[in-house]
């Protein structure tokens, strides 16, 4: 089931700048999903798992925020995104952070 136009439509309808997303099945190759993601006005910063299923993403507006992602150690019992969002006053870290049950 494809849920990607779903989530979109509510982060535009609720004016949602960013979103932590887990279980997102994305896969570095996947051209024809982050196109769709494009073409419904957000960006994505994503950390797809090695192997089926999981994964991590952030999806952002690029017209209000342009987060930056952070390099962050990897870890064989969780997934971990990191990225940093500065302001004309603030740098803040956001990080998006998945535990499988199967871990």
């Amino acid at each position: 089931c494809n849920k990607t136009v779903g989530v979109l439509e509510l982060l535009k309808d609720q004016n949602i700048s960013i979103c932590c997303v887990t279980e997102t099945w994305l896969k570095s190759d996947d051209r024809a999903k982050f196109s769709e993601i494009h073409d419904l006005g957000y960006d994505v910063i994503s950390a797809p798992r090695r192997g089926r299923g999981g994964g991590v993403a952030f999806l952002y507006d690029p017209n209000v925020l342009n987060p930056v992602r952070n390099d962050v150690q990897k870890f064989s019992s969780f997934e971990v995104l990191e990225c940093v969002i500065k302001t004309a006053d603030n740098v803040i870290r956001l990080c998006v952070v998945y535990r499988s049950t199967q871990a």
